[in-house]
């Protein structure tokens, strides 16, 4: 497996070099102003009824440096994603600064379809290291979150006769977002009962999907960065509702109340 490149600072080794030099400098970054990185991942409700992930690294860039975020095997799995759960993946105590992208290894992948478990094929790519490019500043003494969001449905490819699939093939869609500069959207569709799905879209960009509930008819769109979105909903008769354009406020939640599929 592809190593991280570059100076990998574990939480230990930090901390020793800090207790005697006030001003340590390495390769232009100061690494007496330190902070907490917390990485989480999250993703919305998919057609399996099992999905996981066993990460095998984590690590963010400063400068020409990688930190270690997380270097051991860490597996999640739950029986749908629910919508806006966190689960933590990796902590440490980093160099306070500019940061540029993180890098993920994913050391493997299973679905659950009809109480059968499939092994999902990792292409090279992601388990020798997918950089997310999302430029983020970390401010000394504080406490920053990142939430690595999946969409399922579109990351794990089916391979086969529809209904019948041969293998399953991981081709990641993610983002990556800081915490606290997100918001969300949720509503209530009337009809819900044909397999109403919902997205959000920036830009000509679909940043997220979310399922229906087919009963209840809620849905959230988690996660997203504050500003102007379209927001769109069909079901599997061609039914449909649009929104735009909607604002998102970081740190807060836009209602649309209860919608109806036309």
């Amino acid at each position: 497996m592809k190593k991280v490149i570059g100076a990998v600072f574990m939480l230990g080794m930090l901390g020793y070099f800090l207790s005697g030099c006030d001003q340590l400098q390495l390769n232009g970054i100061d690494l007496s102003e330190t902070a907490t990185l917390r990485v989480y991942v999250s993703g919305v409700p998919s057609e399996f009824q099992e999905v996981s992930f066993t990460f095998s690294e984590i690590s963010a860039q400063i400068g020409n440096m990688w930190i270690s975020v997380m270097d051991t095997l860490h597996t999640v799995t739950l029986p749908q994603w629910a919508v806006g759960d966190l689960i933590e993946i990796g902590e440490a105590v980093v160099p306070a600064g500019d940061y540029s992208q993180l890098q993920l290894l994913i050391e493997r992948a299973r679905v659950m379809v009809g109480n059968e478990i499939f092994e999902v094929v990792i292409p090279d790519s992601s388990q020798a290291g997918m950089k997310l490019i999302d430029e983020f500043v970390i401010d000394p003494g504080t406490s920053f979150e990142l939430i690595i969001d999946f969409d399922i449905n579109r990351s794990i490819i089916s391979v086969g006769p529809p209904g019948n699939p041969i293998s399953y093939h991981l081709r990641p869609v993610m983002r990556v977002i800081p915490r606290a500069l997100s918001g969300s959207l949720s509503a209530t569709v009337t009809n819900p009962e044909n397999e109403a799905v919902a997205c959000a879209i920036q830009n000509g960009d679909t940043l997220t999907t979310a399922r229906v509930h087919p009963q209840s008819g809620a849905f959230l769109l988690g996660f997203l960065p504050g500003g102007d979105y379209t927001i769109m909903v069909s079901d599997q008769n061609g039914a449909a509702y649009q929104a735009d354009p909607v604002e998102i406020i970081a740190g807060e939640n836009k209602d649309l109340g209860e919608i109806t599929l036309q």
